[in-house]
């Protein structure tokens, strides 16, 4: 059975929580996850969230302020 299809029962019928479009979009991160769908991994995002939101310029020394 195509996925969409089982995302509607599943959701449709109350046996999880959450809307059809939510849990098709868990079953595409975990195809992406598992390599079966080229995007960013689960892994790939934690660490992009690490990084700094602000990236200060390189002090250049002898320059003033």
């Amino acid at each position: 059975m195509p996925i969409p299809m089982v995302c509607d029962q599943l959701c449709g019928r109350k046996k999880i929580g959450g809307s059809p479009k939510t849990l098709r979009r868990w079953v595409r991160h975990k195809e992406i996850d598992l390599g079966k769908r080229a995007g960013v991994t689960s892994e790939e995002q934690a660490r992009i969230r690490q990084w700094p939101h602000k990236i200060e310029p390189p002090e250049i020394p002898g320059q003033f302020s």
